[in-house]
């Protein structure tokens, strides 16, 4: 056995070295794609578990985290439940139904597929539909 590793050269040693390398390489990414393919299909089950969610319980949620049912904004009044449209600072129209207002100035509005919480100072019109 040591007369064989005598005979080999540097050259065969700098290529062994290389070789054993780009095997490792090639193990480790395997490895890696495994684990983001396993990830991926996490994170897809996790979406569709965020999907069924109950919409009756997440609207009781919002109702408690934004108690306040009256808005005052530019001397209008407007109530839980309105349809409005707002425009905001950056020219984002929102067109939904006012779930209701936090201490901390943030309307809630749900629209069609979204519940939104937005700042009250960052909203430049707000009208009734």
């Amino acid at each position: 056995m040591k007369n064989l590793l005598d005979t080999l050269t540097i050259q065969d040693w700098i290529l062994t070295a290389i070789i054993a390398y780009f095997i490792t390489h090639i193990i480790l990414r395997i490895s890696d794609f495994k684990k983001s393919i396993k990830n991926i299909k996490q994170r897809q089950m996790i979406s569709m578990d965020y999907k069924i969610v109950d919409l009756e319980k997440l609207m009781a949620k919002c109702y408690e985290l934004f108690p306040i049912d009256t808005i005052y904004f530019k001397g209008k009044a407007f109530h839980s439940g309105m349809r409005v449209r707002i425009t905001t600072i950056q020219k984002k129209v929102i067109e939904g139904e006012i779930i209701g207002k936090s201490k901390m100035d943030l309307l809630c509005i749900k629209t069609q597929n979204q519940i939104i919480a937005h700042d009250l100072d960052k909203i430049e019109q707000m009208e009734q539909l």
